[in-house]
């Protein structure tokens, strides 16, 4: 019987609120800060680009949690 490995387990999901946070937290505050100061566009630019790096950065951390969750199931089953 095969042994089921949870998709994520708790310090997964702390690693992905910390790493949206180290993002996400600068950039909000150079957003706030500047936002007087620059246009609408620059705004939006800003706050897109932040988006775009926190999805890259999640997306790359998922890879490499899936790429070591498909060796520790290859593991797992040569245990049986």
């Amino acid at each position: 019987m095969k042994k089921e490995v949870p998709k994520y387990d708790h310090w997964t999901y702390i690693a992905f609120v910390v790493l949206n946070l180290a993002v996400f937290g600068p950039a909000v505050w150079i957003i706030y800060m500047t936002h007087n100061r620059l246009g609408s566009n620059v705004w939006v630019t800003l706050a897109f680009g932040t988006i775009i790096l926190a999805k890259l950065a999640t997306k790359r951390l998922e890879d490499r949690i899936i790429e070591e969750r498909d060796i520790t199931d290859l593991v797992l089953e040569n245990d049986d």
